[in-house]
């Protein structure tokens, strides 16, 4: 249900906590989101955070970005 609503949408802006539960430095974490292999978004995600990561390819035609300044550089990328 919650993919059929993502349906048409050209890209997404989330904080990180949408993204997962990791705090400060991303470390060694393998995580990947909430959502298992095919998250729901079938968009470009930009992820807000202070901590630089590298983008994520998932299935479906989901790629998490994470943005380290700001909303409106997410928003302009997005």
């Amino acid at each position: 249900m919650i993919s059929d609503m993502m349906d048409g949408m050209g890209a997404t802006i989330l904080g990180r906590n949408m993204f997962g539960p990791i705090r400060g430095e991303w470390g060694d974490s393998d995580w990947r989101g909430w959502w298992g292999d095919v998250p729901p978004y079938r968009c470009p995600v930009f992820v807000l955070t202070h901590h630089a990561h590298d983008p994520i390819e998932m299935e479906g035609g989901t790629t998490f970005h994470f943005v380290t300044d700001g909303i409106e550089s997410a928003y302009a990328q997005a």
